[in-house]
Formats: structure tokens, C-alpha cells, sequence
């Protein structure tokens, strides 16, 4: 009779062993199937599209009212220069944001000097940073998920589009300008800081 018990306690150990032993590939399996990252760059959200305003003819900037950082609508009066014999307006051509303004009001200034910039915010990038040591790891067409700092919750989906053929020295690493595309909410805004992981 002990002999039987003895059998009987020594297989359900042996069954558990097994059990055990099956859960632990499972979890193996399991986190070895789950994408690890390859690398992640950092950078800011910025314009697909921008365009620089040059000054038309050479006068006086007069009717100017606009801020760094103004939205405008498309054909919104931007600049006014008057050269005494002539006026000549400048447009939006497009809706969006005015930046880089280098000029003020009754300043001025020589025909095809810039004036400012018109970033168009319909469509927005991210331009990032690639270190040298992980360049040979991402490829015009990679896949990216994008993680902005303002939305930590959220993910966007991106893809690279461009890497400069030219490297930038900061603190004695070199780096490589990286423009990928991708489609975020209304809530995202031009300058917003967000990583880019290129996952294996």
C-alpha cells in the first residue's frame, strides 16, 4: 500500500515538473515574439510645406501687423511695402503660420529681402536626429512609431521619407537630419517635441 501512495505522489510531482516546464516555453515564446526597439530619435513636428516672403519691390513696410507665430487664412494681407511711386501687397498663399518675421513696421527694405516665413500647417512632418552609430540601422521607407511628449498616451504611425546625405557635428557626434511623415490630430502643433522608434 505505501508502495502505491509513493507511486502515486512521485507522478503528480512529475506532472507538475512538466506543467511547469510547458507554461515556461510558453512565456518564452511569448516576449521573444514581441518587437524590440532598434532605435529612437528625437526632434520636433514642423511643416511639410513652407514658403519665405520676399519683398517685391524696394520701399517702406506700412499696414504691417502680424506676430511670430500668427495664423493666417489663405489670402490674408500679410505685408504692405509702398515705394512712393507704387504699392505693392503680399498675400498668404496658403493658410497658416508666419514665422522668422525679420521686419517691422515702417522699416525699409530692398527689393528680394526676405521677410518672413509661411509655414503651411495642413500637412506636418517630423524632422528628427540620427546619430552616426545608428544610421546604418534605418532606411528611406522604414516604418516608425511616433510618441509625441504632449499626447504620452497616444502613438502615431509614421514612415521615413528622407535621411541627409550631410552630418551635423554636436558634441562631438555627428548627425543626420531625418524627415518622416505621418498624419496626427488637430491637437498637434508646430514645434511639439516627439521620439521616433524604429522597432526590429
Amino acid at each position: 500500500m505505501k508502495k502505491i501512495i509513493k507511486l502515486i505522489i512521485l507522478l503528480g510531482v512529475l506532472g507538475l515538473i512538466i506543467t511547469g516546464c510547458s507554461q515556461d516555453k510558453s512565456e518564452n515564446k511569448t516576449t521573444a515574439s514581441e518587437p524590440t526597439i532598434k532605435t529612437s530619435m528625437f526632434g520636433k513636428v514642423t511643416a511639410a510645406k513652407s514658403y519665405t516672403l520676399f519683398a517685391p519691390i524696394s520701399g517702406t513696410i506700412n499696414g504691417f501687423d502680424l506676430n511670430n507665430g500668427q495664423e493666417v487664412n489663405l489670402n490674408d494681407l500679410l505685408f504692405q511695402i509702398n515705394s512712393g511711386e507704387e504699392t505693392a501687397q503680399m498675400n498668404a498663399k496658403s493658410a497658416g503660420v508666419v514665422t522668422n518675421i525679420s521686419v517691422t513696421e515702417d522699416q525699409p527694405i530692398q527689393a528680394g529681402e526676405p521677410l518672413a516665413i509661411l509655414m503651411d500647417d495642413s500637412q506636418k512632418e517630423l524632422l528628427v536626429e540620427a546619430d552616426e552609430v545608428d544610421l546604418a540601422q534605418i532606411r528611406v521607407g522604414d516604418a516608425v512609431d511616433i510618441e509625441l511628449d504632449s499626447q504620452p498616451d497616444e502613438q502615431y504611425e509614421g514612415k521615413i521619407e528622407y535621411i541627409s546625405a550631410i552630418g551635423e557635428e554636436q558634441q562631438n557626434a555627428t548627425y543626420y537630419e531625418v524627415q518622416v511623415s505621418f498624419n496626427p490630430d488637430k491637437d498637434v502643433l508646430l514645434g511639439m517635441s516627439a521620439t521616433a522608434f524604429i522597432r526590429k
